[in-house]
């Protein structure tokens, strides 16, 4: 079976896992989101695919030969859900896979704001040093907007 991976970036070994189970893997030639125009001929041939954020709806579906999407990610609004079942294409999604690294993220761009981050890069980037003592994460109280599962995990 070949399986298309249109994501513009994907773990070498989740890669090395689908090829080592018998799947032949087509990556992403353009490393983007993809458009219409360059889905349909990428899809000739191709039965499964790992989706990313490209539009899959009764036209793209019709002209292909797939008998599985999975979603890499949690959202599903990108695929045409009744055209695919009527087609019989099974639909799957990861509401897992992003949210520890999107939580990390998250974390990440908090410390980098309340540690001054951006602006005392730029003052270095221009040959000026200004001693910079931020803010301690630990003494502060910090409000999170939604509680899913990226919210608790930010949390945690």
């Amino acid at each position: 079976m070949k399986v298309l991976i249109t994501t513009s970036s994907y773990g070498k070994q989740a890669v090395q896992v689908l090829e080592q189970s018998g799947f032949e893997v087509i990556n992403n030639p353009y490393r983007r989101k993809i458009t219409q125009t360059e889905l349909i001929p990428l899809l000739d041939g191709i039965q499964g695919v790992i989706a990313g954020l490209e539009l899959y709806n009764y036209d793209i579906l019709s002209q292909s030969a797939l008998k599985i999407i999975s979603r890499c990610g949690s959202g599903l609004s990108n695929i045409d859900l009744d055209a695919a079942k009527k087609m019989g294409i099974a639909i799957y999604n990861t509401p897992e896979g992003p949210t520890q690294s999107v939580a990390e993220l998250t974390v990440g761009c908090l410390l980098t704001l309340i540690r001054d981050v951006p602006r005392v890069n730029n003052l270095m980037h221009t040959g000026k040093w200004e001693k910079a003592t931020g803010h301690l994460l630990k003494d502060m109280n910090v409000l999170l907007i939604g509680y899913g599962r990226i919210g608790k995990s930010v949390g945690r």
